[in-house]
This record gives structure tokens, sequence and C-alpha cells, in this order.
């Protein structure tokens, strides 16, 4: 069996919104090549600076986590998120 690989190399931005959008991009084109198995890069969804973490950071149902399982399922992927600002009872991880 054969499982192609998609790698994205990108930068969030100050808008969350458009960097959601400009991930949906780059893996629907990932997957229309074949890849099935797409990597997003450490945090991709927001400006990567710790000064900013905690004003992205959302909880396990947030934004972020819907669209990644929304995409994920509509393109029939394995979709490895990166990592974002999570947080937790409080807490920013």
């Amino acid at each position: 069996m054969k499982l192609s690989i998609a790698l994205i190399q990108m930068m969030g931005s100050m808008d969350k919104t458009a960097s959601i959008e400009k991930a949906r991009k780059m893996i629907l084109e990932a997957a229309k090549n074949g890849a099935r198995l797409i990597v997003l890069p450490e945090m991709w969804n927001c400006p990567y600076s710790s000064d900013y973490f905690k004003d992205y950071a959302e909880p396990e149902d947030g934004q972020t986590y819907s669209f990644m399982a929304s995409i994920a399922k509509a393109a029939n992927i394995y979709l490895v998120g990166g990592s974002i600002p999570e947080r937790d009872q409080g807490r920013v991880f």
C-alpha cells in the first residue's frame, strides 16, 4: 500500500480566519494531488510568537478544531494539525 504525504509550509497571520482559509486551500490542493496524510506546521493559525498565544488560544471544540475535523472528513484525508495554542481550564498550552 502506498501512502502519499504532504507537508504544508505556511505562516499564520494576525487574522485567524485568513490563516484557516489559507490552510484550507493548501490542504485541498494537496489532497487533489493525491496526498492522504497532510501535515500542517506548528502554530499555523496564529502569529508564531508566545506574545500572541493567549489571544489566539481556543478550547478543544473551537474554530480551528472544527475546521480540521471537517476538512479532513470532506477531503477523506488524515490531517496532522501541527500545533495551535490551546486553552483548558483557564490555562494556555
